[in-house]
């Protein structure tokens, strides 16, 4: 068993540098026991260790949540007694180390007596720490008793399955009852690669992975940094969080920086993560979108605007065609009303006038409005949405095909009743009044939100589709028609092209986001993209 000497107070700090472990581990005039672990995987560990290091290998026992009696059988094998005080390292950007810390943590270590080396053997070895690739001798076995699971850390498909529904937030844009954290990359939250044939993340989970919690050097950030980070993906102290990976071990970095960095109580790993996800038998929906829902086909808007259930009032709709009232007049979806692009532009700068003319639209403020436009992103639809959610609505979406595609697949179309000859067409005709509108408000953001809105830095997306692209850009304003997120038909490139897209331009996901341009509309289009996308913090210049 490897002796490092302490003083005689001992931090309990969770992270120890690399030149803390390389002052204490040849000092014998330390009488506490302490173990050194090296989490990663058995081959990485014969490449070259810290000397002394016992391997903790996972990948040897699986990364599936060990059993009390398998976790027993590992402390032992450690050498880890009752009163040890263990540091973990890996050399796989530390997620092998938390993994090991969560499962210790969970039968039975307590915090304060496990640490991990952080930036793991890159830091030991940049702080001149020696490496080996010599084996050690088996460590005489420890005495430690694994406890019981503790009950809340680990969670399982049932919770997560229900913790979808309670992540949906509860306005746009805005928190849900849970927060769902994806620990993968972008390639794989956007569906460009995937482990298990199915590409995409949880339903309303948001990403959080080692490329933001880590520093270029493999070092956790700082504290500060990643409170505001998780700030602006909705999370703070007394909201339950669920990490998830592919397989359960990437998982535990953010559980590793929310539970023990940050104290938060309310942390649980899926360790399952995907692995199980994906081959539960009901095929569970996976999202390559950060908020599809905010996108509705042809064939859907078409079922749910069923006569049948409109009148026995199952499909809790709004439909209202933005086009021009010409092309309404030829031929529309059946129950939309029409308030033609030409009036959003006044209303958006006017949401008293917005909601006067909602509520006596006869819409109905709790069901979801689907805008029509002449397809694929349409701007003039993108103000709209920008508009009705400024509002405080909850559920706008965009319907994807143009018209002439609605027909085509055989959906009908209905007329307008004729007007008299020389009367006006006025838009929304009035129906009976809907009040709630004019008690709609958007929510409030968190103490934690507003101060992360407070430090975040700050960039400008100018996004005007007839200006060239400035050499003068610099880090606080990016120049990015919005035209180059969607193909030339403006149907919407894929997610990872999206996204990739903004951050070559050099857009930061951790900045504060404000959008730009002459045209509202155009800067709106833009907006619906990074919010699809989920750009945590991005709204429009103020009107």
């Amino acid at each position: 068993m490897l002796s490092l000497a302490l003083p005689v107070f001992v931090s309990a700090q969770p992270l120890v540098d690399a030149a803390w472990l390389k002052a204490r581990l040849h000092d014998s005039a330390s009488t506490r026991s302490w173990v050194l672990l090296d989490a990663s995987p058995r081959p990485i560990h014969l490449a070259g260790h810290i000397p002394g290091a016992v391997n903790a290998d996972l990948m040897f026992g699986g990364t599936t949540l060990p059993t009390q009696a398998q976790m027993q059988a590992r402390l032992r094998a450690w050498g880890i007694g009752p009163d040890s005080r263990i540091v973990v390292y890996d050399n796989q950007d530390t997620m092998w180390a938390t993994r090991v810390i969560f499962d210790l943590h969970r039968h039975g270590v307590p915090l304060d007596r496990l640490h991990v080396l952080d930036g793991g053997l890159k830091a030991w070895q940049a702080a001149g720490g020696a490496v080996t690739k010599e084996g050690r001798p088996a460590p005489v076995p420890g005495t430690a008793v694994a406890a019981p699971a503790r009950a809340g850390l680990a969670v399982e498909l049932p919770e997560v399955l229900a913790a979808t529904g309670r992540a949906a937030p509860r306005q746009p844009g805005g928190r849900g009852d849970t927060v769902l954290v994806e620990a993968l990359e972008p390639p794989w939250y956007h569906g460009q690669r995937n482990f298990f044939g199915r590409p995409g993340h949880l339903p309303h989970a948001r990403m959080w992975s080692k490329l933001d919690l880590l520093q270029a050097d493999g070092r956790f950030k700082p504290l500060p940094e990643l409170r505001r980070m998780a700030a602006m993906l909705g999370m703070d102290e007394q909201t339950p969080v669920i990490t998830y990976c592919g397989g359960g071990v990437a998982a535990t970095l953010p559980w590793f920086a929310l539970h023990v960095l940050m104290g938060w109580p309310q942390v649980g790993v899926y360790v399952g993560s995907q692995r199980e996800w994906v081959r539960d038998e009901r095929g569970l929906p996976m999202w390559t979108w950060a908020e599809p829902q905010r996108l509705r086909s042809a064939d859907w808007l078409a079922t749910w605007n069923d006569e049948l259930l409109r009148l026995t009032g199952t499909a809790r709709l709004n439909v209202i065609d933005v086009r021009p009232a010409p092309e309404h007049a030829l031929g529309h979806v059946p129950h939309a009303h029409s308030l033609p692009a030409e009036h959003w532009a006044t209303l958006h700068q006017d949401p008293a006038a917005l909601r006067e003319a909602l509520a006596a639209s006869g819409l109905d403020p709790a069901h979801e409005i689907v805008l029509v436009g002449q397809g694929g992103l349409d701007p003039a639809a993108a103000l709209a949405w920008a508009s009705l959610e400024a509002l405080g609505h909850r559920q706008v979406a965009l319907l994807l095909e143009p018209m002439d595609e609605w027909a085509l697949r055989g959906h009908p179309l209905a007329k307008p009743k004729a007007a008299a000859p020389g009367a006006a067409v006025a838009p929304l005709a009035p129906q009976r009044a809907q009040p709630g509108w004019a008690s709609m408000r958007p929510e409030a953001p968190t103490n934690a939100e507003t101060r992360a809105d407070r430090t975040a830095p700050r960039q400008v997306l100018r996004v005007d589709s007839r200006v060239a692209v400035a050499a003068g850009d610099t880090a606080h304003t990016v120049t990015l028609p919005w035209t180059a997120l969607v193909n030339p038909d403006r149907s919407l490139k894929a997610p990872h092209e999206v996204y990739e897209r903004l951050t070559q331009a050099g857009l930061s996901r951790w900045a504060h986001v404000e959008v730009q341009a002459a045209d509202p509309a155009e800067a709106a289009a833009a907006l619906f993209v990074l919010r699809l996308v989920g750009w945590p913090s991005v709204a429009m210049a103020a009107r």
